[in-house]
């Protein structure tokens, strides 16, 4: 049944980092901290002055917070946006506030670590995530460093990328279900999908979406909402109402794989999915799997 068989399929999610962090604890958390341990990570809900929530809260060792943003581009607000950062968590927590920012992005790092503005000084770090060598972290016993191992500083990029295969082709099949899906997202970091496609394909790993912590809330949500489809045609106790419930509860189950995919959805595809009947959602959701873009799910605009 579709409602409880656990679907398999390649995804590459963009938030798939911060989740990494969270979830692994790689030690260069360590590295960033100045050594001292993180005993627990914070979900903090500041006011909404900022145009979103920060990255990773923590409380040290020490007592003190620590507060690191995962930056992909070169902000230049960056640290007007770390002071704000910096006076609601000090407000908050009345406590030593430490800070950084750990740049991904492909291209030099440009942004400032010092803010000056007339009577104002702010300073705070700012790492280039190549400040650490590709082989230092694949060559760490901390399993959370080495799928960071493709941001680290390198030569060979595609040697890196067939090593740490070669390592996660090693694990055990939930383990290896997570760390392939991070993969798939840091390689979009270093524009190195086709190369990781390539060798994956030497490595069969489909992503259960039943199991993967990275992508659990899509799984939930497909099936929350392929219940609500059935429920819908239970109460309204006609067959006519039943096929309908689960013609949408398909529809939007389709519509949660093709973002965490393709990360949106056009307004010409979601069109296309609103005029589509259960056999073609169907067909459909089963190309999903290894698809590179949209069109090869539904079609071309």
């Amino acid at each position: 049944m579709l409602e409880t068989t656990p679907m398999r399929i390649r995804i590459n999610y963009d938030g798939a980092l911060k989740d990494y962090f969270i979830s692994e604890r790689p030690s260069l958390l360590t590295d960033l901290t100045g050594g001292i341990p993180v005993v627990e990570f914070l979900n903090v809900d500041l006011p909404k002055v900022l145009d979103r929530r920060a990255d990773l809260i923590m409380r040290l060792e020490d007592k003190s917070i620590f507060h690191t943003e995962l930056q992909s581009t070169n902000r230049r607000d960056m640290l007007w946006r770390m002071a704000e950062y910096y006076l609601l968590l000090r407000r908050r927590f009345k406590t030593p506030i430490r800070q950084a920012v750990l740049y991904t992005g492909m291209k030099r790092l440009r942004m400032p670590s010092v803010l000056v503005d007339g009577p104002m000084r702010f300073r705070c770090e700012v790492h280039d995530i190549r400040e650490w060598s590709a082989e230092e972290l694949l060559a760490s016993p901390n399993e959370g460093d080495r799928i960071l191992t493709m941001l680290g500083q390198t030569e060979d990029p595609i040697r890196v990328v067939r090593e740490v295969i070669a390592v996660t082709a090693r694990q055990t099949y939930e383990r290896r279900t997570f760390s392939v899906a991070a993969l798939k997202a840091i390689a979009g970091l270093r524009q190195l999908e086709r190369i990781l496609l390539e060798e994956e394909n030497a490595m069969p790993a489909y992503f259960d979406l039943s199991t993967s912590p990275l992508f659990r809330r899509e799984y939930a949500d497909i099936l929350a909402k392929l219940a609500e489809g059935r429920k819908q045609g239970r109460e309204e106790g006609r067959e006519e109402g039943r096929e309908e419930g689960r013609e949408e509860g398909l529809r939007t189950g389709l519509e949660v794989l093709l973002r965490a995919s393709f990360h949106r959805i056009p307004r010409w595809a979601s069109e296309r999915l609103k005029g589509a009947d259960q056999d073609l959602l169907i067909k459909w959701m089963a190309r999903v799997p290894g698809a590179t873009n949209i069109e090869a799910v539904i079609g071309n605009r």
